[in-house]
C-alpha cells in the first residue's frame, strides 16, 4: 500500500479582527488547516498520527528563529488521529488553540508558522512524504497583532507615572 504524500498545506485564518496581544501568554489563534494530497497518495487510519508545531516568525518563509514555538496542545484528540482516504486531502478542520507571545513583539511576530508532522508514535505506523521535500509541509499565514500600549499621565514635576493598558 502506498504512503500518504502530501505537497502543501492549506491555512484559512477564521480568526479575522481578533489581533495577537504582544508579551501577551493568553491569544487565541483561529486557523482551518488541510494537507495537499500528491498524486498517489496512499491512506492511513489509526491513533495518534499526526502532530503540529506552531510558532512567530519575523519571515514569511518561516526561517531563522522559531520564536516561541508551541509542540504540544495544537491539535485536538480528533484531529491526532484524523484518517486519510487515498488520493484525498487532509481536512482537520478549525485548529483552535492558545499562543503565549510572551517576550515577543509585532515586529518578531508577523507571520504566524505551521509545520504538519506525522505523529511520533502512531498506530499503526504509517510512510509520510513529503513531496517534493519537507519544507511543502511548513506554511504561514498573517495574524493581527497589537502593541502595548502606554498611558502618561503628569504628576508632579519630575515624577512622571506610566500605567500599561
Amino acid at each position: 500500500m502506498a504512503g500518504v504524500r502530501l505537497n502543501g498545506l492549506a491555512i484559512d485564518n477564521l480568526a479575522q479582527g481578533q489581533a495577537l496581544l504582544e508579551g501577551s501568554r493568553n491569544n487565541r489563534l483561529l486557523f482551518d488547516l488541510q494537507g495537499l494530497a500528491a498524486p498517489g497518495s496512499g491512506g492511513a487510519s489509526g491513533d495518534n498520527l499526526w502532530e503540529m508545531n506552531v510558532w512567530a516568525s519575523s519571515r514569511e518563509d518561516c526561517e531563522g528563529p522559531r520564536m516561541n514555538e508551541q509542540k504540544r496542545d495544537t491539535l485536538s484528540r480528533y484531529q491526532m488521529n484524523k484518517d486519510v482516504r487515498p488520493g484525498e486531502d487532509v481536512n482537520f478542520g478549525a485548529v483552535d488553540m492558545n499562543f503565549d507571545m510572551s517576550g515577543l513583539t509585532c515586529d518578531e511576530a508577523r507571520y504566524m508558522c505551521v509545520e504538519l508532522m506525522k505523529g511520533s508514535r502512531p498506530k499503526p505506523n504509517f510512510e509520510l512524504e513529503a513531496v517534493p521535500n519537507e519544507d511543502v509541509l511548513k506554511k504561514s499565514f498573517r495574524h493581527e497583532c497589537a502593541g502595548t500600549v502606554l498611558l502618561l499621565t503628569l504628576s508632579p514635576p519630575g515624577h512622571p507615572n506610566l500605567s500599561r493598558l
